[in-house]
């Protein structure tokens, strides 16, 4: 696996000089390294994303239980609650949509939830990001795939998401690509 110890880097450096033509392999079998590799494919730079569930008017997750499975969980469940909270009949609180490929903790607390196979929501995404006018970056996908449902969907989705550009959050689960992300 991948470790931040100063021993190990030593370690691992005192290996590739005693055996030059080895390779040193870590693997995770649960990562984030889709999510940071989304991100540098766009800014260029690795970055790890900082969301703040709390200032959201209007969430999407695709195939991300934020609540429970995905990193910063504790974080993100607060948040999510905060923006649930009134303190009276006035007050609004978010909206929770949840494209997901199995039901999770987040689903169920969603108020607009989609059941989709995992291999479709690349699909949703591009036909999202072209619904809301976003460039695909040349990230093309199928969308033939989706059915009827899943197209009124987007145009629900979107429609919400473009009137709260400002106080909208999307995220994607690190099961899914960094195409997605």
């Amino acid at each position: 696996e991948s470790f931040a110890s100063p021993t190990m880097a030593r370690l691992q450096a005192e290996f590739a000089k005693a055996f030059p033509k080895a390779s040193w392999t870590s693997y995770e079998a649960v990562s984030d390294e889709n999510i940071y590799a989304g991100i540098e494919g766009v800014t260029g730079n690795k970055l790890q994303p900082v969301y703040n569930y709390g200032k959201a008017s209007v969430i999407l997750a695709l195939d991300s239980d934020f609540l429970h499975m995905e990193s910063d969980n504790v974080t993100a469940s607060r948040g999510f609650a905060d923006g649930r909270r009134m303190k009276d009949e006035n007050d609004t609180m978010n909206r929770l949509y949840v494209v997901e490929t199995m039901f999770t903790l987040t689903g169920g607390m969603a108020d607009h939830r989609l059941r989709m196979q995992s291999r479709q929501i690349g699909a949703f995404t591009v036909a999202l990001a072209k619904a809301l006018g976003v460039d695909t970056m040349g990230i093309n996908a199928d969308t033939s795939v989706l059915d009827e449902k899943a197209n009124a969907w987007i145009t629900v989705v979107a429609k919400d998401l473009m009137n709260n550009k400002s106080k909208s959050l999307i995220v994607a689960g690190r099961r899914q690509p960094a195409a997605v992300h």
